[in-house]
Formats: C-alpha cells, structure tokens, sequence
C-alpha cells in the first residue's frame, strides 16, 4: 500500500472547525502606532541602519573584552571554554549572554560563589562572566550611537520631505535620544515602541536587500536580525517584491540549516540552564555552576520522540523553553518559513529544517499550536514527524479542555477521523511498527494519566481495529516488546508505589492478540511484572487505578497460570500477605500488606464471578477453594493470630476513599456463587469476626435468605457497640448500614442518639467539622426513612461555620433537607407543597443532577397545558447530553420522561426508554408507570408483555399483584393461544429457537438446549434419589433412565417434544436390553437426539464398549449424549470424571468410526449449578456433538 499525502483540500474544509475550538482567544490586542504627519519608521529605519548598534555582541568584541580581563586579573579566560559550558552563545553572527547567567548574577538572587570550589579554570571563566554581565547586562539596557552630523543630515532630508515632521529638539526629547560629545545615543528598544513596527522592520530589511546582491543574503538577513533586535514581526517580509521574498526565505533556511547552536548533540545541555534557574529555589550554587551535564529535567534519550515528549509535557510549567529570548531570532525566521509554508503548501517542506534541530521542531509545534493547529495535522504522513505533530494535536485538544465549555469540546468526529487518516497514511504503508508502538503506549498513558481520558479512550478505540493492531504481526510484537522495555520509564513516569496499570494494560492488549508463541511471552511479562509491582513492592498504595485495574483480562493471566500449575502457589503468595509484623513501626509498610490483599481480592473475585459464567469446574473449585482459604482469615483483627480484618473501615480509609464500598460488596457478590459448603465456611469465618460492621454489610448484600439469617443469628447489637468506632466516620456509616439493614430501627435511633450526644461534647462552641455535618446529613435522614414530614420542616442545624471554611457544606445540607422534603410531598402527591421546597435550594456548582430531576418532575406536575410538555422535553434532554448520570440521581428524571411521553403519546419513544432499562425491567417501580400507560390505552399485549418482566420482593407483592388486576388478561389469551399453535406448527429442530433466555439460555443450539433440560431433570432427580432408594435395594439403570424420562418429558411435552423409550424407538424390541444398546432418543426433524445411559463406577471396558456402539443407532449422527450414572465411592467421583475426560478425548483410546475422530473438547460442567453432575462436549468430525454426562448417585454416601 503506497503512502498518500495529506488531502489538503479536505484539511481546508476542516480548518475553520478545527481552529475554532482550539485556537486561543487572545485578550489583548496590539495597536501599531502609526505617525500620520510623516513616516517615523522610514527615518528610523535609516538612522537604526546608520548607526554603531551595541545591543548586539559579536565574537571579536568578546575575544577584545577577555584580552583585558586577563591581562588584567592574570587569568587565562577562553571563548571556547565560555561557549562549551554554554555561558556564552553563538546566535546567528551574535554572541549571546544566557539569559539565564544574567538571571543569576544580575537578578539580586544573594548568588554566592561556593567557597570550596578550587578550579581554577572554571574560577577564571566564571569571574568574567560576573565581569561581563555587569558591563553589558541585558540586551534592553544596551544603547545605540550615531555620529552626530550624519543624524542631522538624514533628519534635514526627512524635515524637507516631511514639513510636518517634528522640531529636532522635541524629535530628540520625545524618543529620548540624547547627546555625547560628537555622537547622539539612543536606546533601541525604547525606540521601536514608539514607531510603527511592521513598517520599521520592513524598511529596515528592504533596504538591507536592495544595497546588496544576492550571494551575500545570508549575512543581509543576520544584520537585519540585529537591526530589529527588539521586533517580533515574522510576517514582514510579505512586504516585500517576490523578487526580494525569494531571497529571504532562501536565506532563511539557509541559516536555520547550518546554524550549529541548533544541532541536536548538546541541546540537553543547553537547556539545564534555564530549567535549574527556573527552579532555582530547589538547588544549590554549586549545582548550577558546577553542572554542564545533563540536569535533573533534562533529557536522557536518543529517541526523537522521547525527547519531544519530555519536552514537551513540561508545556504546563510555563517556562521559557530553551532560553527563548536567547533564540528569538531562529524563531523569527521560522515563523516566517511556517507562514509561508501555510499560504503555500507545496513550496516548502518544513520538515527539512528539523533533522537533528529538535529545537525548530518544538517551535513549529508552538507556533501552529497557537496560530492554525490544523497545520499540526499536514505532517502526520511524514514518516519520522508524523507520531509527533499529530500527538501535539492530541495534546492540545486535551490542554483545550479545561479552557472551554463541555459543549464547546472539538467534535470527537474529527479526531477519529484523523486518527484514522494517521494510521492508514503513516503507520500501515510505512510499517513504521515503533511508532505504532510508541503511539499505542502514548493512548494507554492517557487513559490513566490526562485530564481528559475520554480523548484518549475514543482514539484508542478507533486505532486498534485497524490493521496494525488488531493483529500484530509477530515483527509488530518483536518491535512492541523493545519499545516497551526501552521507553516505558520515561512515556509512562509510574511512580514506585503504584500499581503499572499502563504496563499491565499495554502487555494484555498483545496479549489478546497475538499468536501462542507471543501470548507466552507476554504471560511470562505479565506475571514478573505482578511479581515486581505488586508482591515484591513494600510501598505498594492504590491511587488512581484501583478502579481501573480489574477491567483487564485477568481470566485469561489466571488461565495461563492454571495451565502451569502455578493458580495454587500464586494463592499461597496472596495469603502470605495477611502476615505482618505488629511492632512495625512504619505506616505505609505496616498498612502495605492489608493494602495488596485487598487489591489481590479484587482481581480474585473478578475473575472467579467470569469464570464462573464459561470455564470448567476443576478451574472454577480450585479457584474458589483458593478464595476460601483467603478470606477464612479475613474477617478477625487479630494480630497474635496473624489475622487481620482487611475490610475494617479504618483501614480502608486512603487519602479519603472508601475502597470498603467496591471491594466488600464484590467479595458478597463472589461468595453467593460458591457452592453452599463453602459459602458456610466463609459465614462461619464472618460470624465470628469481632466486627458487626462486616456482619451487617454482608447481612444487606446476601439475597439467599438462609445466609441472611445465619448472619442475623450472629449479630451483636449490645449498646456498647460504639467500642469498634475509631472515628465518627466509622460510627456514621455503621449506622446507614444498620438502618438499610432493617434489623432493629429502634436500636439505629438509640445509637444515632448516642452519636449525637458524642458529636456534641467533641466540638466546643458549636462550630461545624465534616463529621458533625456527616452525623447531621444522617439525622435529616432518619426523619425522611420515618416519613416524618413536620420534624424533617422543623429541622435546624444548630452549628455555625465562623471561618466560612464549611459554607457550601451547610448549604448542602439545607439543600438536602429541602430535597428530602419535596419526595415525602411527592409521595403524599403533594406536588404544589414540593414545588415550593424544591425551589429553596440554593442554585450553584454544588447543585446535583438529583435536584434537576426532582425539580423537572415537580414542573410536569404542577405547569398547565400542552404548551410545556415539548420545552420540558427539550430540558431534560439537554441535562442528558451534559451531565453524568448516576443510578440514584435518575429515578425521577427517568419517571417524568414517562410522563411526558404518555402525555404527548409519544408511545415508540416510550417503547425505547422502557428498552433501555436493559437489566433494570424486572424494577417494579421502573416499570409500573409504562404499564400503566398501556392499560389506559387498553394495549393489552403490550401491557402483558411489559408487565410480564417484573419480579418483585415479598415487600412489593400487594403492589404487584394490585397492578396485574388492572389488565384484562381475558382478551389476549385468544391471541396467545393462537401465538402457541403457531409455535407448534413450527418444524421440530426450529421450535426450541423461540424460547427466551429467562426459560432457556442456549436456545440456539439444540445439544446445548438438550442437556440443559436433562441436566435440570437430572438435578430434581438427585435431589429424590436419596428418598427413592431408600424403597430398593438396588436401582437399575432401566429404573433411573425412567425416572428421568418422565421429569424430561415433562419439561419438554409443552413445545411438543418427547423423549421415547427403546421399545418405541424399535432399535430392540423383542430383546433384553443390554449395556451400550439405545435407551432414548427425540426427533429433531432432519436428526435425532441419541441418549444411552449406564451404570458406571469409572472407566472400564464396558463404559468404552458403551460409548463405541451409541454411534450404531442413528443414521444421522449429529447429537449423540452419552449419561453415565455414577455408582462407585464418593470421594473418588472428582478423580474418575478427570480419567473419563482423558479416555474420551482420545481417539487412541476409543475407536470412533471413520471420519467420525474428535477434534475439540470443552468441559461445560458450568450449565449447572450442581457439582455432581459433570458435562464434556466434545466435537468430532463431520458436524457430530457428543456429549458427556457424568452424574454422582453416590453423593449423599
């Protein structure tokens, strides 16, 4: 694929939108003066041109002024020495004073020379800089000379042509020129402010071009550099005749090309001048004088992108970058090359000036960035420039964000579609796989580390479908790996204490990508670098990425360490971590370890809650035993046993977070997955932790009401229970907890009394903390739960805020007492009363979307006429757009667009909104108004159908059972009964298909939908069993394939399929039925499902004889189940299905027909929940599905 150039058509489009949100307004604006009565720029020109100009230094005036100095002083000062350490620069013919020397030694900054520096070289150089920067100090304190009859003359000419030009004495006394001897002395940069700049500097290098050909341009364009010493103006040389243009761009780049201050081998040294001094405050004398190195900001990478980057992410310092005002001039030229190069676009290559002169390179940057930053976007095909110029885009867009109004952000549209443009212009023909792999490490940064991560996220997104990335090649991952281990440090900066979420991200994405060979790889990386941040790091802390880390693909880490043996010691590294030493006296070492239990936690349960949705039983119960072990020595703060409760609240406070609200909840969410003997042990283990704040979350978060129960049991609500509060934190959130929990509210009041009384005897004069307004926020609180209305109005904060440090708090807390009043109006249908205290609330940058919402509501409810409907539509539409919404804020935002859309008939739209409730359908109260709608407008099937996805608590049932009475249920059964016969008439192996996910989740296979419903038949059977053989001495595998027949058929009969039994079949009748000869099989149309069963205590002969002759009974071969009713020892049930799966997966072991060999296997044991039952589906050749159950009739022995 061949390079393309940038459509510059399509950028023009563009540029008018693109600057419009990124070009920065100024704020001020710069009137050039103009002299209307006669032409003051012509005539300075002259006189500037005819003058002796001191404020520039060359070379041979310096080597005169060191001549004397060591003369003088007996030193041995050299030019050389001064440029080497970059005291003294060469700039375009001049020599420069750094800037930053001058700020040193003129600035009264009480520099001192270090008295313990001996060098005497470096002694004698440095004592002439002190020399030289107190003669000539700063280039606007230097003066220009003119002899004195060559002012006259030319002011007689200008007089003669202008009459109207001023006296010569107020000419002299107005630009403060004055008078020595036989010479008048003038300051530059005073006067060019007071002349037209432009025309001044336009004169100047017309009249330089014009006196001279063209071979000596070079040096025309260095005088008229230090003719306009003190003239920004890049632009002036468009004054010129085309003739005289050519020749200044020309002679622009030509300087700009063999400048030597602008090569790239000391420009890290020539920057740690400026950088010290700048931080000036942090280092000492000895440094600054000492160093000509590289400094502590410097750069210390050859990689051209790496220094930009370095450089450039200083942006936010505001520093003056590489000593500007010492390379202005370089600036001024480029500027004028880069204005050009805009007009015309195809006359000039700017990228040619900056090999290996990144300084022209960063300026560029900073100019367009300034000027037209879709120009930043006319390079992005180069390929050594073109990851630089359009990361600047990047950058800028995200420093743009913070300037402007959410709805004033550049369109994502546009940087999509020039991320796009970079990748299949730049990396993809080029195959420039380093720069792929140093943008890539650049997105993943800014998704973590920016101020606008949602940037980064869209071109993140945006870039990896496309080729480079979605499949790497293996040279691709080769390059990926030497990026990552050589640059990762200086792209990503991570500190020590944090977890490499950017490394991590950065070696899961190729690892999701790559091929077995490099998925090796990065598992191997992955898991040092676990070892390395995580496990060995003792000053491990959470910051920003505890609630980034667990969206990686840890599954698939955990699956590679179960693939080598590694799950089990990787656990046992984790449990290492409860131990600590109690005498430790060091906080973030003592806390380090609860620190990265809690993190190991999290990444456990995630991965253990996916598991459990596709993986096999061995993984998922060697996992959760893992898990189990864990958290048994959780739960009790009892250092002598080297146990410590890593959920208590005290120390799962960091830096103000609350990491207890994620991870405790997501350990309940994992527990309610383990089997029941599990889930015991770890109730067990909470039960007798000495923290009834744990008790109580898990008691909120359990839904099995057994387990609910067995915690309740264990609860202690003595009144001394205030004993576990280390701070009032602890205390207020113990008992927003206990009040959700409902176990005892007049408990919760009497300690709400006691926290009260507590918060009153702490705070002396009634002055407001956080926790008093905490402890305030949960009394308003309480009175809204009691649903008392006139206590909740005759509320008063009765503590004042004296410093003004609390003022928005308290303002919080008056707004959420008035907002709590408007919902208990709302429920009493009150909604004039609400409108009224819904509009106290203090309007502001604290106002929350919960407010809006209330407020909208209370707006339908109270406004008359049709006229308001669509406005208030448009409102909460525009709330939508701008604001994050959070689940509790929603509710009545949500309730009124119901409204308003069943008040306008809006009946699709409200069929969308019901749609996008996704999971939350089954919400009673999300739903009842949508019903509603539907049964005023007597649509009944709809009504049913909405209805029909409800499930409600026992609390909501008379609620429930309310609303179902008002559908009339009559009238649509015709239409269901009919709906009913159609499905029936459908052809067997369609049928099954229109089931829904809540009756069955693999209604698109017809083996998956088989053994789902036989392994549900099986699980009811196993449940009886016990009871059943109590009656017989011995069951036949004939007596259990009945049983099971009949549960099957039972389930299956109402969509018109049934299992026969073999004497329907025919397959043997007039024959005793014996071992691996057909049991049942059901009709599926164009195949038959073949299920022969056996009793088995493992494998043996017989099992094998079985399953080779189950391939005899049906022509069709495509789902074949083959149901082993295990009969032999329980506790070796786990040991023989691991046999099993061994033999029937190889096809040395059993001899499958011809072209009938398998080719993959999937243990599915995951379709049940019940661990004594066992699925292996293996694929054989030519379609075939054989399926392999394997059930424990032993389990209860």
């Amino acid at each position: 694929m061949e390079s393309q150039m940038i459509d510059y058509d399509t950028l023009q489009s563009d540029e008018s939108l693109i600057n419009a949100y990124l070009v920065k307004s100024s704020s001020r604006t710069y009137k050039e003066y103009n002299e209307l009565s006669w032409d003051s720029a012509s005539f300075f020109a002259k006189i500037i041109l005819a003058s002796q100009n001191n404020v520039a230094l060359d070379a041979a005036t310096i080597q005169t002024e060191i001549n004397l100095f060591n003369e003088n002083n007996l030193t041995n000062v050299s030019l050389n020495y001064l440029l080497g350490k970059f005291w003294l620069r060469s700039i375009a013919g001049q020599i420069k004073i750094s800037g930053a020397i001058l700020h040193l030694l003129t600035d009264n900054n009480g520099f001192k020379l270090p008295k313990e520096i001996d060098n005497k070289e470096l002694l004698d150089n440095f004592g002439f800089m002190e020399f030289l920067a107190e003669k000539y100090r700063y280039e606007d304190s230097r003066s220009c000379e003119i002899p004195l009859q060559r002012f006259n003359s030319i002011y007689t000419q200008f007089k003669d042509f202008y009459p109207k030009a001023p006296p010569l004495e107020s000419l002299l006394q107005d630009f403060k020129i004055t008078k020595k001897n036989d010479k008048y002395i003038f300051n530059l940069w005073q006067t060019v402010g007071k002349v037209n700049q432009t025309s001044l500097s336009a004169q100047i290098l017309y009249s330089l071009l014009q006196s001279r050909d063209f071979h000596n341009d070079t040096e025309i364009i260095k005088e008229w550099l230090k003719a306009t010493q003190f003239i920004f103006k890049p632009e002036v040389y468009q004054n010129l005749p085309e003739w005289e243009k050519t020749r200044y761009l020309i002679a622009a780049k030509n300087i700009l090309s063999t400048e030597q201050d602008l090569e790239d081998g000391f420009e890290d040294e020539k920057i740690f001048l400026n950088e010290d001094l700048a931080h000036y405050s942090f280092l000492s004398a000895k440094d600054i004088v000492l160093k000509t190195g590289v400094s502590n900001y410097s750069i210390k990478y050859n990689e051209l992108f790496i220094k930009w980057l370095k450089f450039y992410s200083k942006r936010k310092w505001k520093i003056s970058f590489l000593d500007f005002n010492i390379r202005e001039d370089y600036v001024k030229l480029l500027q004028s090359l880069l204005i050009n190069s805009i007009q015309e676009p195809d006359a000039f290559d700017v990228t040619e000036l900056f090999e290996n002169r990144p300084y022209l390179l960063n300026q560029t940057i900073f100019y367009l960035n300034r000027v037209n930053p879709t120009r930043l976007l006319a390079y992005i095909d180069n390929d050594k420039y073109g990851l630089i110029f359009f990361c600047s885009f990047l950058f800028l867009c995200e420093d743009q964000f913070y300037k402007q109004k959410p709805n004033e952000h550049i369109p994502f549209a546009i940087i999509e579609k020039y991320a796009q443009t970079f990748v299949q212009k730049n990396l993809i023909p080029k195959k420039n796989f380093k720069h792929a792999a140093l943008f890539l490490m650049l997105l993943v940064k800014g998704i973590y580390d920016s101020r606008w991560s949602e940037l980064y996220k869209i071109v993140y997104e945006k870039i990896i479908i496309e080729i480079p990335f979605q499949s790497p090649s293996s040279i691709f991952f080769k390059t990926a790996l030497d990026v990552y281990n050589n640059y990762q440090q200086p792209i990503w900066e991570e500190r020590v204490r944090q977890i490499k979420i950017c490394a991590f991200h950065y070696l899961f994405f190729f690892l999701n990508r790559t091929e077995a060979q490099e998925k090796e790889e990065c598992f191997s990386l992955i898991n040092t670098l676990y070892n390395d941040s995580v496990f060995q790091n003792d000053s491990f802390s959470y910051w920003s990425e505890w609630n980034e880390i667990d969206k990686l693909d840890w599954s698939t880490f955990f699956n590679w360490l179960f693939k080598h043996n590694k799950l089990s010691s990787f656990c046992q590294e984790i449990k290492n971590h409860l131990n600590y030493d109690p005498n430790e006296q060091n906080f973030d070492k003592q806390m380090s370890s609860p620190k990265k239990l809690r993190f190991h936690l999290k990444i456990l349960c995630s991965v253990y809650c996916e598991w459990r949705k596709h993986e096999d039983n061995d993984k998922i119960n060697l996992l959760e035993s893992n898990i189990v072990q864990i958290l048994n020595s959780c739960f009790v703060n009892k250092p002598e046993k080297q146990k410590f409760a890593i959920f208590e609240a005290v120390h799962e406070s960091n830096f103000g977070a609350d990491f207890n609200n994620e991870l405790f909840p997501l350990v309940i969410s994992t527990i309610k997955l383990f089997d029941k003997s599990n889930r015991k042990k770890i109730l067990v283990a909470l039960s007798m932790g000495d923290d009834p704040r744990l008790q109580i979350k898990a008691y909120n978060h359990l839904p099995n009401t057994e387990d609910k129960d067995y915690i309740k049991d264990s609860i202690n609500l003595t009144e001394d229970i205030d004993y576990h509060f280390n701070t009032f934190d602890d205390f207020t959130s113990f008992l927003r907890d206990l009040y959700n929990s409902h176990l005892n509210d007049d408990f919760a009041d009497m300690l709400l009394k006691k926290l009260d009384n507590q918060v009153r005897q702490r705070v002396k004069d009634q002055v407001a903390a956080p926790f008093v307004l905490d402890t305030e926020i949960l009394k308003i609180y309480n009175l809204y739960w009691k649903k008392d209305v006139e206590n909740l109005i005759q509320y008063k904060c009765l503590y004042e805020d004296y410093s003004g440090r609390y003022k928005e708090s308290l303002i919080d807390l008056k707004n959420e007492q008035y907002y709590l009043i408007s919902l208990l109006k709302i429920e009493q249908k009150a909604y004039n009363e609400a409108w009224l205290y819904i509009n106290r609330i203090k309007e502001g940058n604290s106002t929350k979307l919960k407010y809006k919402a209330a407020r909208l509501y209370l707006k339908f409810h109270t406004l008359q006429g049709k006229e308001v409907l669509a406005p208030l539509l448009q409102e909460i539409q525009k709330i939508e757009k701008t604001e994050t919404r959070q689940p509790q804020d929603w509710y009545y935002l949500y309730l009124t667009k119901v409204a308003l859309y069943s008040s306008m008939d809006k009946e699709e739209d409200l069929l969308n909104l019901y749609h996008s409730l996704g999971s939350n359908q089954s919400e009673l109260q999300l739903v009842k108004p949508i019903v509603e709608y539907f049964i005023s407008r007597q649509n009944w099937q709809m009504a049913i159908q909405t209805f029909n996805t409800i499930k409600v608590s026992n609390e909501e049932k008379e609620e429930y059972n309310s609303l179902k009475s008002k559908i009339s249920w009559a009238d649509e059964i015709p239409i269901l009964k009919n709906s009913y016969l159609q499905i029936l008439g459908l052809p067997n192996d369609y049928r099954f298909k229109v089931l829904p996910p809540s009756i069955s989740k693999h209604s698109n296979n017809p083996g998956l939908f088989v053994v789902y419903d036989l392994c549900t038949a099986l699980n009811i059977l196993l449940k009886k069993i016990k009871a059943v053989s109590a009656s017989s001495s011995h069951m036949s595998e004939d007596y259990k394939t009945d049983l099971l027949q009949s549960i099957l058929n039972g389930r299956l009969s109402m969509l018109g399929y049934k299992f026969e039994d073999q004497n329907r079949s025919g397959q043997s009748a007039g024959k005793g039925k014996q071992a691996g000869e057909l049991d049942l099989s059901m009709d599926l149309g164009c195949s038959t499902v073949v299920l022969e069963a056996i009793n088995c205590n493992g494998w043996n002969a017989d099992l094998k004889k079985h399953i080779e002759k189950v391939f005899n009974y049906d022509p069709s071969r495509h789902i074949l189940i083959n149901l082993m009713y295990y009969e032999g020892k329980n506790d070796e049930f786990f040991s023989k299905w691991d046999v099993i799966k061994k033999y029937v997966t190889d096809n040395t072991k059993v001899n499958y027909p011809l072209n009938y060999g398998i080719i993959d296997q999937q243990e599915i044991s995951n379709i049940t929940q019940n661990n004594s039952i066992k699925v292996l589906k293996c694929v054989h050749e030519n379609n075939l599905e054989f399926y392999h159950i394997f059930a424990n009739f032993s389990y209860y022995t």
